[in-house]
């Protein structure tokens, strides 16, 4: 995925099943977290933590670093996702 644009959630869809298909299971810890209303319909998000993931045969990984933001509408009484974006900084 890295460096890939994906545009719309049949996309996101396609390369996820692939990509997470031997994932058991996920642990997140969110370290941080900033919300930003920006008008009534409009939200900003900005999370940062870290996650670890178990795959199938039972190996679990080490925790990875992440910054994640995304911008929330609110359509038609609905808040759904608008754009996000997710990276894994370099621990320093």
């Amino acid at each position: 995925i890295e460096g890939d644009l994906l545009v719309g959630f049949s996309e996101v869809q396609e390369v996820t099943r692939s990509t997470y298909a031997n994932i058991a299971s996920q642990s997140i810890t969110i370290a941080e977290s900033h919300t930003t209303v920006l008008s009534p319909d409009l939200v900003y998000l900005v999370d940062r933590g870290s996650y670890a993931v178990r795959d199938t045969d039972g190996v679990t990984g080490p925790d990875t670093q992440f910054v994640f933001t995304a911008l929330w509408r609110n359509i038609d009484g609905a808040w759904k996702v608008h754009r996000a974006h997710i990276s894994n900084p370099t621990p320093e």
